[in-house]
C-alpha cells in the first residue's frame, strides 16, 4: 500500500494506492482533503487520514508528498504555509516507515509525474500543435496559491524524467507601458503579498493572489472603479477570514461584466500566456505545455478566447515554433496525487512495475 499526498497552501489531499494486476496504480480507498493551515504539520494530517482510513498506519510501504516549495535532501519549507520545516525522515518515523521510504518532492514535480495517467475528460486542448516533435521535452506551468513550473525530458526507457524548478520566482518581464506601471506598483505598494515587497516575481502576478494584485493596480493606479464584492473579499482576506477568496470574487465579477475585473482577467490571461511561451522556449517543450493548478480550470473560457495563445505565440521570429507546440489545460485536480503515488511506488524495491520518474537535489 502506498500513501500519496498533494500539499497546497489551502488544502492537502491524501490518498492510498496499490498496484493492480496490470501494473497500473489504483486507488485503495477514498481520497480525503484537509485544510492545510488547520494542522501543525504534514505528519499530523497524514496520521489523521490514516486513522480515518480504518487504521492503515501499519500497512503502508512507502509515502510521497508533493510540497509547494523547494525540496533539498528530503527537507522542505513551504513558503505559503505556517508549518515548520518538513523533514521526510521524521515524517517516516511518525508513519512507522523506514527513513528511505518517505520522500518529499516539489509539488509541480509530483503533478508532472502524473500527466501520463490523465485521459479524455481530464485534459482540454487549447492548441493542437501540429508538426511538433513528441520526442522533445514538455513542461507543466501551474497557477494556484502560487506559480509552479516543472520540466520533463525523455528518459532512456522512453518515459519521462521530471526536473523540479522554482521558476515561479523568476523576475516578471513587462511587455508594455501598463505592465511597467504594474511592476512598479507591485514592487512599491503590494496590496496582498506585503512580505515580498521589492521583488516582482512571476508568482506575484500569475496566481490567485496575483489576480488580486492586478485588480488593485487597475483600481488604484489606473483609476478604474472598485467592485463592492471584491472589496469585501479583499478586506476579509486581509483580516484572515477563513474562506475569503478575492480571486474568485474577481472572476465572478469579471464574468458578470464589471469593467475592472474584466480587464484584470484579460491582463492576467495575457501574462499567463507570455510566461507559458517563455517556459516553452527555455525548455524546448515541443512535446507540450500543460496548464495545471486550481486557476486554469476555473478560467477555461478565458484561456480559450484567443488572448492566452496570442501572448504565448508573440515571440517574434519564434511565433511559428510556438504555434506547433501542443497546449493543454489539466482539468484533473488530483494530478499531483497521482504523480506522488507513482514516485512513491519507485521506493518499493520489490514492485516490478515501478521506475524512477524524478530527479531532485
Amino acid at each position: 500500500m502506498i500513501l500519496a499526498g498533494d500539499v497546497g497552501g489551502t488544502h492537502t489531499r491524501l490518498g492510498l494506492f496499490r498496484s493492480g494486476v496490470q501494473g497500473e496504480l489504483e486507488p485503495a480507498g477514498p481520497f480525503a482533503e484537509f485544510p492545510s493551515p488547520g494542522y501543525p504539520g504534514l505528519a499530523d494530517v497524514a496520521l489523521e487520514f490514516l486513522g480515518a482510513a480504518r487504521g492503515q498506519r501499519g500497512s503502508i510501504e512507502a509515502a510521497c508528498f508533493g510540497i509547494p516549495g523547494p525540496v533539498v535532501l528530503n527537507r522542505a519549507k513551504a513558503p505559503n504555509l505556517p508549518w515548520p520545516e518538513l523533514d521526510g525522515a521524521e515524517i517516516a518515523e511518525r508513519l512507522g516507515l523506514a527513513p528511505e521510504r518517505a520522500i518529499l518532492v516539489n509539488d509541480l514535480a509530483a503533478a508532472a509525474a502524473g500527466l501520463d495517467r490523465l485521459g479524455p475528460g481530464q485534459l482540454e486542448e487549447l492548441q493542437a500543435g501540429v508538426g511538433a516533435s513528441a520526442q522533445g521535452s514538455r513542461a507543466l506551468v501551474s497557477a494556484g496559491t502560487g506559480l509552479g513550473i516543472a520540466l520533463q525530458g525523455r528518459a532512456a526507457d522512453g518515459g519521462w524524467t521530471t526536473l523540479p524548478t522554482e521558476g515561479g520566482h523568476v523576475d516578471f518581464a513587462p511587455r508594455d507601458e501598463e505592465e511597467w506601471q504594474l511592476c512598479r506598483y507591485v514592487a512599491v505598494l503590494p496590496p496582498v503579498a506585503a512580505k515580498s515587497a521589492g521583488h516582482v516575481s512571476l508568482e506575484r502576478l500569475v496566481s490567485g493572489p496575483g489576480l488580486a494584485n492586478l485588480y488593485s493596480f487597475l483600481r488604484d493606479a489606473r483609476g478604474l472603479p472598485a467592485e463592492p464584492e471584491v472589496e469585501r473579499a479583499l478586506a476579509e482576506h486581509a483580516a484572515g477570514t477563513p474562506g475569503a477568496d478575492p480571486s474568485a470574487a474577481i472572476a465572478a465579477a469579471g464574468a458578470a461584466g464589471h469593467p475592472t475585473c474584466d480587464r484584470a482577467l484579460a491582463r492576467f490571461v495575457s501574462i499567463y500566456g507570455a510566461v507559458a511561451g517563455n517556459v516553452a522556449l527555455v525548455a524546448g517543450a515541443t512535446a507540450g505545455i500543460y496548464l495545471g493548478g486550481g486557476v486554469a480550470p476555473k478560467l477555461r473560457a478565458r484561456l480559450g478566447d484567443g488572448t492566452f495563445l496570442a501572448a504565448f505565440r508573440a515571440k517574434g521570429r519564434f511565433a511559428g515554433y510556438l504555434e506547433r507546440i501542443p497546449v493543454r489545460i489539466v482539468l484533473e485536480e488530483r494530478a499531483g496525487l497521482l504523480g506522488a503515488a507513482e514516485i512513491a511506488r519507485a521506493l518499493v524495491p520489490d514492485d516490478p512495475t515501478s521506475r524512477s520518474v524524478l530527479r531532485h537535489p
